[in-house]
């Protein structure tokens, strides 16, 4: 029995990609008018501990930043897995009526070994693997932006506790020089 060709009802890159507000969704970093700085995001995980305030401050920019660099590294990851999964159908029903055609059998195991071996699959798999490699980065860069922001909260309650026992520790010292002085006049008076 032949296998039929079916219509192909495949969905162009443009429309895969889907549009917001009329831009490609994938341009998210024009959507939320901000761009990747990958270098300056990896420098900006040592916190400058002379300048705490600026770095706090640039905290949240930083965070949305490596936000945005995990979101377009998971949705390149998804339009790679989705071409893989499309090729892989596509070259799967070629070699199946190439097959047919020649008169042979189209068992599951030989039309898997043809599909793995298929240059295109091939080149596929290797894009699908760099992608999602990318995006356990982006994974990792977003998760080291917020130990960077955890740790900003500890030092700044430190300095916060540091400095109110500087002060507690200042006032108990000038009554304690106080106390001496009132000491020293009276037992000096006699």
């Amino acid at each position: 029995m032949p296998v039929q060709k079916r219509k192909k009802k495949v969905a162009s890159k443009s429309s895969v990609a889907s549009t917001l507000g009329g831009q490609d969704f994938l341009d998210i970093e024009s959507e939320l008018g901000t761009s990747v700085d990958i270098p300056k995001l990896l420098k900006s995980l040592d916190i400058d501990q002379d300048n705490l305030l600026q770095s706090a401050s640039e905290a949240p920019g930083l965070f949305l930043m490596a936000s945005v660099f995990r979101v377009k590294r998971l949705r390149l990851r998804a339009e790679a897995k989705s071409n893989l999964e499309l090729t892989r159908s596509e070259t799967s029903l070629r070699i199946r009526q190439e097959l047919v055609d020649n008169g042979e059998k189209a068992t599951e195991g030989k039309v898997s070994d043809m599909i793995a071996s298929d240059p295109k699959v091939v080149a596929l798999e290797k894009e699908f693997n760099e992608q999602t490699a990318e995006e356990e980065i982006s994974k990792l860069l977003l998760e080291a932006m917020r130990i960077r922001r955890d740790s900003l909260k500890v030092i700044s309650d430190l300095t916060g506790a540091e400095r109110a026992i500087e002060k507690i520790h200042s006032t108990q010292t000038s009554e304690l020089e106080k106390a001496k002085s009132k000491v020293k006049q009276k037992y000096n008076s006699m």
